[in-house]
């Protein structure tokens, strides 16, 4: 979809297509979502009234959605309002598989610790997707976040680690997983052993 913005009210009204990355309450009422869009990077918007049932926007609020929207967003700022939107593809199998519900979150996760604020990058944003899209097809959920973290690293400059996804080995999880963590601002809390779930 090719975005678009419109001045209203001395804000503007962006359209992109745009990652649900998280989402917490803001009040009884309203929903607050962290949402990676294509062309603007990542951003937070306040959901109005999208707790309630009949919410309109209600759609558009799970995590791992894919979701073209329409958002309140003054210039030079990263906090919105959603305002509108049409659910693309909500991937109903990552939520049927604990395992796979763990590896997407942690996708998301790490997105949201090491992008900044409306710093577009397409590239991290369809791998973001194609690796969902994968996860929620059925692939082996430790590949596809193998696969997520060496594709992450060589896109972001910090060498290219794919061939411990072509032929893993024992160590080739810990091994990614302690370079992720060079990169990243703190620890994953997504990134806990099942066991100890």
């Amino acid at each position: 979809m090719k975005p678009k913005d419109d001045l209203h009210r001395g804000e503007r009204i962006r359209t992109d297509e745009g990652l649900v990355l998280r989402r917490s309450l803001h009040s009884e009422t309203d929903v607050r979502l962290t949402i990676f869009l294509r062309q603007y990077g990542k951003v937070m918007a306040t959901a109005k009234a999208g707790c309630q049932f009949q919410s309109r926007l209600k759609v558009l609020l799970e995590p791992f959605s894919d979701v073209d929207i329409q958002i309140f967003l003054p210039e030079h700022r990263s906090f919105g309002r959603l305002i509108g939107g049409r659910l693309k593809r909500s991937y109903p199998h990552l939520r049927k598989n604990v395992k796979i519900y763990q590896r997407a979150c942690q996708c998301c996760e790490t997105l949201d610790l090491l992008l900044p604020s409306r710093a577009p990058s397409q590239d991290l944003f369809d791998l973001l997707k194609t690796t969902l899209s994968h996860l929620d097809q059925g692939a082996d959920p430790d590949l596809a976040w193998m696969w997520f973290v060496a594709q992450l690293l060589k896109l972001t400059g910090h060498g290219d680690h794919s061939a411990h996804v072509r032929d893993p080995q024992k160590h080739s999880m810990t091994f990614l997983e302690s370079r992720l963590e060079e990169i990243l601002p703190r620890k994953l809390k997504s990134l806990v052993p099942l066991s100890e779930v």
